[in-house]
């Protein structure tokens, strides 16, 4: 059973894809020669738009508004258009919220950098030191196994 949302989406669908049609018509193109056009759709794709019964993702809109010589806004209605508005508003907030996080990322990589560096120096002065010891604890073993 369709949910309200989903009566809704497919009378928007239904709705695009009477516009396409009718100014796919009113340029003299066949679904055929519409597809042919665009470069990236086969015939029964455009079918499926114009009934309603594929959605038009923007991409595409944009691909077919450029072969038909129209916007974006020509092929969709004041209803599309705030639902596109509605989906940019989300999809600039989602960028600004992965923005911000890359920049706390950033911040965390420079401290962590800063702690290995200084990790790596206390390491080499340590294996310095040791090999010292080592050296030493060496020369005078030999030293002392010497004397008996």
């Amino acid at each position: 059973m369709a949910t309200e949302n989903e009566g809704a989406d497919l009378e928007t669908n239904r709705m695009i894809g009477e516009r396409l049609k009718q100014v796919r018509l009113q340029r003299g193109l066949s679904q055929a020669g519409l597809a042919e056009q665009s470069g990236v759709f086969q015939q029964q794709t455009i079918l499926k738009i114009e009934k309603g019964t594929r959605p038009l993702r923007l991409d595409e809109a944009i691909r077919l508004a450029q072969v038909l010589g129209v916007t974006v806004n020509d092929l969709l209605t004041s209803e599309d258009r705030a639902d596109l508005l509605m989906q940019l508003v989300h999809a600039d907030a989602e960028a600004h919220r992965i923005e911000d996080r890359l920049a706390e990322i950033e911040q965390e990589r420079s401290a962590l950098e800063g702690e290995h560096a200084a990790l790596k120096a206390q390491f080499a002065a340590i294996m310095t030191h040791r090999t010292e010891l080592s050296a030493l604890f060496n020369s005078q073993a030999g030293g002392s196994s010497g004397k008996h």
